[in-house]
């Protein structure tokens, strides 16, 4: 028994010596292996800095860089093309747009402005039906899928050609000299080379170039370079690195790109607002107006988005209520078709984008509403309008940084219609409170002049000479001028106005224009009001009639060429922006023309009501993010912080830091809460807040495009937005890993390394 105890102990010990020496050996083995790697690496990183490799990797990197640009470029340029024809083939008005690309095809139509190869898969193939692509089905909506295959063939050969054809010119040698170069683009996005000088002197060259095969482009760069080996010697010594280029991986940026997805809040009707309201984005707000309102000095500013007023206000036997102080803070573009009206208690800041609206009015906005205001505007970008900037108010201040009020239709007999496109200044109260000012710090803009709420007895508004014009200075009209001319005057019901110059009717403005100063120069100027224009009057002001500017009446401001060139800019972006949703193809050949056509017309083509197919319901939510889709609601639909039941209301959604989505073809009425929301929030309807009992209520909604992108994918939602008006101009270009920066590490893969000698 002791010698079996003997035995067992025996063995024991020897299994305890053998892990331990084991143990040893592993960890020695893999603390060398460790040590070794780390050696390895840290002599691939010496010889790539002294061999001048790390330097012609960077030659590489660059190629590549430019190539995924040009290539993206051309993707892009086949979008527009697609475009292009898309659009000229909606013109012909054809019953079948699919059939009528085949017929295009079929022809070899290249007249009119159409080009059959767009049309096909591959331009260089022929027109059979395998190669014919249809980018457009029978009810216009686009087949993304099929431009976004061709867009990624036309990227991937490109970028290929490119490295084939280009590289091996960034890295030559004729045996002595050896030349580096980096691959780039000039303004015209046409390839370009800049020479380079590498640092440490080593001559490297370009070896084993062949094409693009399944798993790439394998490259080696061989190094021929002086080590220094001590006491002032050198060692002449060989390296190669081995590298494969691949295509990058791209992600398709050609899902429904319709401009209402771009924006905060889009809405067909009009927007009243009664609360605290903060909006990060572009908001679009068609407006309902009246076409022809009976009351011309403020039945022109109905409909649009409507600050501190009710909607039952707008009617003339609608209530006037005194609300409470509110913050409206818009940090995007703000586009209405109509007008901004900010009635009272209200400051409104303007920041990170642009004000395009038909009007802007301050205070009343109706004849029997009272003296209240107490209103500040900031406009910290431009504030463009297409007709009236009017200061309705009592105790406002206004601060803009540039304002162009673009309409230059003065040259007319006064009809309604022509008076009611006319743009200008009017100020419609004294500014002596202290309290009230307009400060504009540069371009100001103003091309049309105002009217005055009187009528002769063909029905003929008076136009005066003003472009700025301010109460009480129209008796420059009344008032005789002893200048050697003969003057009568016309009853304009109820002033006595001059009408005629030594027998002829005073019908263009810069007559008006001329009396005024004339008038006003020999009897003074009955108000000036508290207006500073800040900007160089030669550089800054296109002014086409007489303006007020501290207390003086000051002649018109004559164009240039450079001031012409920015009104033509500024009535093609407001176009785009007001008539267009800020989705017009302004890379198209006609662009300019076609823009300036649109903005003559006055035109809205693309609003919520043509850009969404709304059929049935649709309501998700996953944690903190909803999808909601409403069709043909009886009543409004609520926005709160609870989905709880409402009397008269169709749905309540809890939007309170939630994202996501609201589409719908009803009212939408924010609940007067504290609410949180990011996403999109569409309507053909109108949009409102209710106001808070006593203490006004904060909405804050905020713009994250990637989000309503993941969530249109997500919930299939690609038929809502796939209309045919959104599918004339919604292709965009390639996105590189849904990033603006290219990075190449994963492009340009090291495969091994080795010293010759």
């Amino acid at each position: 028994m002791k010698k079996k105890g003997s035995t067992l102990i025996t063995v024991v010990a020897i299994f305890a010596i053998l892990f331990t020496v084991g143990t040893a050996i592993i960890s020695l083995t893999l603390s060398s292996y460790r040590l070794r790697n780390v050696q390895t690496k840290n002599l691939e990183s010496l010889y790539s800095s002294e061999s001048g490799l790390d330097e012609a990797k960077k030659i590489i990197e660059v190629a590549v860089q430019t190539a995924v640009k040009k290539s993206n470029y051309e993707a892009v340029n086949e979008a527009t093309k697609i475009n292009e024809q898309i659009d000229l083939v909606k013109r012909q008005g054809a019953s079948s747009y699919s059939q009528a690309i085949n017929t295009i095809v079929n022809e070899r139509k290249n007249t009119n402005g159409f080009d059959y190869k767009v049309f096909l898969k591959d331009e260089s193939g022929t027109n059979n039906a395998a190669n014919t692509f249809y980018y457009i089905s029978n009810d216009g909506t686009l087949d993304l899928d099929s431009i976004e295959a061709k867009e990624k063939n036309i990227f991937k050969s490109v970028f290929k050609n490119i490295i084939t054809e280009n590289l091996r010119q960034c890295i030559t040698n004729d045996g002595e000299n050896y030349t580096y170069q980096y691959l780039g683009l000039d303004n015209e996005n046409n390839i370009s080379f800049s020479n380079v000088t590498l640092s440490n002197g080593a001559n490297i060259e370009l070896a084993n170039y062949n094409t693009f095969g399944d798993s790439g482009l394998h490259i080696s760069l061989i190094s021929t370079f002086n080590s220094p080996e001590g006491n002032g010697r050198t060692i002449k010594r060989k390296i190669q690195a081995n590298y494969t280029i691949t295509v990058p991986d791209l992600e398709n940026k050609n899902f429904t790109n319709n401009p209402l997805l771009q924006k905060t809040i889009a809405a067909d009707g009009s927007m009243y607002v009664l609360s605290n309201l903060r909006i990060n984005g572009d908001i679009f707000v068609k407006g309902d107006a009246s076409d022809n309102p009976s009351d011309l000095v403020y039945g022109k500013y109905d409909g649009g988005i409507n600050l501190n007023f009710d909607k039952s206000e707008r009617s003339a036997s609608g209530t006037e209520l005194n609300r409470n102080e509110i913050n409206v803070n818009l940090n995007g573009n703000v586009v209405t078709s109509n007008t901004l009206n900010i009635k009272q208690n209200s400051t409104v800041n303007v920041t990170g984008g642009n004000l395009y609206a038909r009007n802007v009015n301050l205070g009343k906005i109706k004849l029997g509403d009272s003296e209240i205001s107490r209103n500040t505007l900031n406009v910290k970008t431009d504030m463009l309008v297409n007709n009236d900037f009017t200061y309705n108010a009592f105790r406002t201040q206004v601060h803009l940084n540039n304002l162009y009020a673009i309409n230059d239709i003065t040259d007319n007999t006064g009809d309604l219609s022509k008076a009611k496109n006319s743009s200008c200044i009017i100020i419609n109260n004294y500014m002596n409170d202290g309290q009230s000012g307009i400060t504009i710090d540069k371009d100001v803009f103003i091309l049309g002049s105002a009217y005055i709420n009187a009528t002769n007895g063909a029905g003929e508004k008076y136009q005066t000479g003003e472009s700025i014009a301010i109460k009480g200075n129209y008796s420059a009209y009344t008032s005789p001028i002893n200048d050697g001319n003969k003057y009568l005057f016309d009853y304009f019901n109820p002033l006595q106005l001059v009408d005629s110059v030594n027998g002829s009717r005073m019908t263009s403005m810069e007559r008006k224009t001329r009396y005024f100063l004339d008038s006003t120069s020999r009897n003074g100027l009955p108000h000036n009001g508290v207006i500073e224009l800040k900007g160089n009057p030669t550089d800054n002001f296109l002014i086409s009639g007489a303006y007020i500017n501290g207390d003086n009446a000051i002649e018109p401001e004559d164009a240039d060429v450079t001031k012409n060139n920015t009104l033509m800019n500024k009535r093609k972006e407001f176009a785009n922006q007001v008539y267009e949703m800020g989705n017009f193809n302004t890379n198209s050949a006609d662009a300019s023309t076609a823009l300036l056509q649109k903005y003559n017309a006055s035109t809205v083509e693309k609003d919520v009501t043509n850009l969404i197919n709304i059929s049935g319901d649709i309501f998700r939510q996953d944690g903190d993010t909803i999808v909601g889709v409403y069709h043909n609601k009886a009543n409004p639909i609520l926005l709160s912080d609870s989905s709880a039941p409402r009397t008269g209301y169709s749905n309540v959604i809890n939007i309170n830091g939630k994202k996501g989505i609201i589409i719908t073809d009803s009212d939408i009425v924010f609940d007067n809460k504290d609410l949180n929301f990011t996403g999109t929030i569409i309507t053909t309807r109108d949009i409102s807040t209710l106001a808070g009992a006593d203490e006004v209520n904060n909405i804050s909604i905020n713009y994250d495009g990637n989000l309503v992108k993941e969530l249109v994918n997500k919930y299939n939602l690609e038929s809502i937005f796939n209309t045919s008006d959104s599918g004339k101009t919604q292709i965009g270009s390639i996105e590189l890993n849904n990033s603006n920066e290219i990075n190449t590490n994963d492009l340009i893969k090291t495969n091994e390394w080795t010293i010759i000698r």
